[in-house]
């Protein structure tokens, strides 16, 4: 049975990693982005680790969520400041 910390976490927590990753890139423009990419996945396992600790059931789901907005948040904040990749696209 889910209690109301659980409902509300599922996806805050996913949030305020992301929302913390943004932040993280726009920061620190000089470390490459898939390092700050992996450092915020291990730090979302950690967070999974320690739900337990404060009352919530741990979710695989909840760590796949975080990890896809984390990655998507630093992407566009990347995208944002170095704009898209100049690859020249054959289409025909």
């Amino acid at each position: 049975m889910k209690t109301r910390v659980d409902t509300y976490s599922y996806l805050l927590i996913p949030v305020l990693l992301a929302l913390a990753g943004a932040a993280c890139r726009f920061h620190f423009r000089e470390i490459e982005t898939r390092y700050q990419i992996l450092t915020f996945w291990f730090v979302a396992v950690i967070v999974e680790m320690g739900a337990r600790l404060v009352g919530i059931t741990a979710s695989w789901s909840r760590l796949i969520i975080s990890a896809v907005f984390i990655a998507s948040a630093m992407i566009v904040v990347k995208l944002h400041f170095e704009g898209l990749p100049s690859i020249p696209i054959k289409l025909l």
